[in-house]
């Protein structure tokens, strides 16, 4: 019979999914040895249950969470180079956040860049990080996604209010302008404003 060792959420999955006994051993011993480099079960277990619910078998499950747990270690020493007492190390939502990066094929350099303007704060972190993907995956060229990400995390806007980034840009070209030029506009103007709204006025003149 299938036995507690590892967490009790984890044994509550396990013992609600459809999976036998030896495929919910396979399952906890992996999630064990991840304990033991330092990796919580909260960050794995979405992954079990997601694949219960989509009747993924025990392979592929096991398959995915160790690309996973690869992925999680590759944060963590992303995140222990810019300094290994920096508050998104410590924080599981900042360094699943960094995985989830590694997943979408985010470089390190690019990674190291988001982490840094935003080292103090998690919730700066993963706002900045989904603006810079968003921007990427709206066809903004990446380095200049990047430097357009780090402009707006050292600016007064909030970060509730980074979505308007990308609003800005539409803006800019239903106006005819080219997104180089809205980008680079919104550079400039950052450090003369404090919130969206004002941001919206200088960069597209009230039009």
């Amino acid at each position: 019979m299938f036995r507690l060792t590892a967490d009790t959420a984890l044994h509550r999955a396990l013992e609600e999914s459809r999976y036998n006994e030896s495929e919910k051993n396979k399952i906890e011993q992996l999630f064990l040895s991840a304990a033991d480099s330092g990796i919580e079960v909260e960050l794995l277990l979405p992954r079990v249950r997601e694949a219960d619910a989509k009747r993924v078998s025990a392979d592929r499950l096991i398959s995915a969470l160790r690309i996973e747990i690869e992925r999680l270690h590759a944060a963590r020493n992303i995140l222990i180079e810019i300094d290994d007492n920096n508050v998104l190390l410590l924080d599981n939502a900042a360094w699943q956040r960094t995985a989830n990066l590694i997943a979408w094929q985010a470089r390190e350099e690019e990674i190291v860049v988001l982490a840094g303007v935003c080292a103090e704060d998690v919730d700066k972190y993963l706002k900045a990080s989904y603006l810079f993907t968003s921007l990427v995956e709206w066809g903004l060229e990446r380095n200049l996604s990047l430097d357009l990400v780090s402009a707006v995390a050292g600016s007064k806007i909030g970060y509730a209010d980074y979505p308007g980034i990308i609003e800005l840009l539409i803006g800019g070209r239903k106006l005819k302008m080219r997104p180089l030029d809205t980008a680079e506009g919104i550079i400039d103007a950052l450090d003369g404003v404090d919130n969206i709204r004002q941001l919206r006025r200088k960069v597209l003149h009230d039009r």
